[in-house]
């Protein structure tokens, strides 16, 4: 897994020049004095403005004697942030439970391991000065960036800053398929693009918006709300509702998107800017799900290419798995190396011009994926 991601960011860096030898990140946690967060407090309470924690990834310079950071340390930052949001203790040992249902979950390796798992990632390292384009990532339900940490490596190696907005409802934070906890997290990815305005190493007159799962329907909705949208990869966002699910709150879930869809937001949605969406494809086996229908989320979308993964599963979109299995050194599906390349290829084609994404995409065809673009 690692020697292909390698070899893929080494023919970047001679195809496309770039000048990135690693990868800084940090967290800022900042406040929206325009949204309550915790109702019934005064302004002395921490939580009665709404929190905002940006983390950020982005070219940076080499120091020597700094190490890189492992991927506990973002499961560490999910589990200080389970006990912020809602005003109580950290629930300890969050990230070592985290990591144990990953290994479970994936049948490789043991937690230890994973949470030792060495990044490309080196804490808070100066920055490469430069105009680098903002890519803005909306993380799935509930979740955190730590779910596509090798996304926002590669782009950030390839020139690009990566804001990741965390998935947090209204007070206590937890998020819910409600309309309104939705757009807290579009709201939030709005207060953030705007907050760096200030840095002047970032281009924000070239933005693109990419979503996993919940936050691939945040980020089509947020698309309308900024400027500079350059494109949108959806990584099988919840944009497209499948209603009649065979689920526990099903029904509850398509009530909420049918109240989604006729809010302002959803109706002023954007229809213009390019958009990519991954998703997974039909199972062979008979206890594939079952639905009744499926929202046309692109149908008013003339710029657009749907991808499929054959065989492909909802988490074949996110780094978890891929980082289970090298940490363990068990064998690698390949699903989402295809989805990082395409990804990295799309943006590059949509933000600087480049070329290239066709045909790579083609190669992957059918193999791998199909064209379900109609």
């Amino acid at each position: 897994m690692q020697k292909i991601i390698l070899a893929f960011f080494l023919s970047f860096f001679i195809l496309y020049g770039v000048h990135a030898q690693v990868v800084g990140f940090k967290t800022i946690r900042v406040y929206d004095s325009s949204r309550v967060y915790r109702s019934g407090t005064d302004v002395r309470d921490p939580l009665h403005f709404r929190p905002v924690d940006l983390d950020l990834w982005y070219p940076a310079s080499i120091q020597g004697g700094d190490t890189a950071l492992v991927y506990g340390d973002m499961l560490r930052l999910f589990e200080e942030r389970a006990g912020f949001y809602p005003g109580t203790a950290t629930p300890e040992g969050l990230s070592r439970q985290m990591a144990k249902a990953f290994c479970d979950g994936f049948g490789c390796g043991d937690s230890v391991k994973l949470l030792n798992y060495r990044l490309k990632s080196y804490g808070r390292r100066p920055g490469l000065k430069g105009k680098w384009p903002l890519v803005v990532y909306l993380a799935s339900y509930g979740s955190t960036g730590f779910e596509n940490v090798a996304l926002f490596e590669g782009l950030a190696m390839q020139g690009y800053v990566v804001l990741s907005l965390s998935s947090i409802g209204r007070f206590p934070g937890d998020m819910t398929t409600e309309p309104e906890d939705l757009f807290e997290q579009v709201k939030d990815a709005e207060f953030g693009i705007h907050y760096l305005h200030s840095d002047p190493d970032i281009d924000l007159g070239k933005l693109a918006i990419v979503g996993y799962s919940w936050g691939g329907l945040a980020g089509n909705l947020l698309a309308a709300q900024v400027p500079n949208v350059r494109c949108i990869v959806s990584m099988e966002g919840s944009e497209f509702h499948h209603y009649g699910q065979k689920e526990p709150d099903s029904k509850k879930e398509d009530s909420n998107f049918n109240r989604l869809v006729h809010t302002r937001e959803f109706i002023d949605r954007s229809m213009s800017v390019p958009y990519l969406r991954f998703e997974s494809g039909p199972s062979t086996s008979s206890h594939s799900d079952s639905f009744d229908s499926v929202f046309n989320f692109a149908g008013g979308i003339p710029d657009k290419r749907i991808l499929q993964l054959n065989e492909g599963k909802h988490e074949d979109f996110c780094c978890i798995g891929p980082y289970t299995w090298a940490a363990g050194n068990c064998p690698d599906n390949g699903k989402y190396v295809a989805v990082l390349k395409l990804t990295l290829a799309f943006l590059d084609e949509k933000m600087r011009s480049g070329v290239g994404f066709d045909n790579l995409a083609q190669g992957y065809i059918p193999a791998t994926m199909k064209d379900v673009t109609k």
